[in-house]
C-alpha cells in the first residue's frame, strides 16, 4: 500500500481527496457509503441512455466503468495514506463506482433502481464470500475490489430476477 514520495500535494491533494470522498460525501458521519451510492444513482439517471445495447453507447459506459475503477484505485490508495487508515469510511469512490457496476445493462425502471440499490448496499455491508476476501488486496485495489464484486453480483442477481419475472 505504499504511496510513492511523489504523492499529490497542495491542490492535487485536495482534488484527490475530493474524488476519493466523492465530493466530501465520505465525511458524512453515518452511512457515508450509502450517501455515495445515492449520488451514484442520481448520476446514473443522467447517463443511463449510454448503458444500453439498443440505442446506447455501451462502449462509453464500459469506458466509464474502467475510468472510475482506475481513478478509484489511485485516489483510494493515496487517501488510505492521507487518512492513515485502511479503507477509511471517508473513502467512498468504491461505493460510487460499485453502483455503476450493479446497473450494467439495466434500464432505469423503479424496480431496477430500488432493487439494485438495496441489493448492492446489502452485499457491500454483509460482504459474502468471496467479496470479503477481496479486501485483503493491498491499497486502492482492495478498497475498490469488494465494491466492484458487490456491484457485479448485484448486476447478476438483477438480470436473473428480470429473466425470471418475464
Amino acid at each position: 500500500m505504499a504511496i510513492r514520495s511523489s504523492a499529490p500535494t497542495g491542490i492535487m491533494r485536495r482534488i484527490t481527496i475530493l474524488i476519493a470522498s466523492v465530493l466530501y460525501s465520505g465525511y458524512c458521519p453515518v452511512a457515508s457509503g450509502t450517501v455515495a451510492s445515492g449520488l451514484a444513482l442520481g448520476v446514473y439517471l443522467l447517463i443511463w441512455p449510454l448503458n444500453s445495447l439498443t440505442g446506447g453507447n455501451v462502449y462509453f459506459y464500459l469506458a466509464l466503468l474502467a475510468g472510475l475503477t482506475g481513478i478509484g484505485i489511485w485516489t483510494a490508495s493515496y487517501a488510505e495514506v492521507y487518512f492513515n487508515e485502511k479503507d477509511s469510511h471517508k473513502i467512498v469512490i468504491d461505493e460510487f463506482a460499485g453502483f455503476f457496476y450493479a446497473m450494467l445493462l439495466l434500464p432505469p425502471t423503479a424496480f431496477n433502481l430500488v432493487g439494485g440499490f438495496l441489493i448492492f448496499r446489502l452485499l457491500d455491508v454483509v460482504k459474502p464470500f468471496p467479496i470479503h476476501r477481496s479486501q485483503r488486496l493491498p491499497g486502492g485495489i482492495g478498497v475498490m475490489c469488494d465494491d466492484i464484486l458487490a456491484g457485479l453480483f448485484t448486476c447478476g442477481i438483477m438480470h436473473l430476477v428480470s429473466v425470471l419475472v418475464r
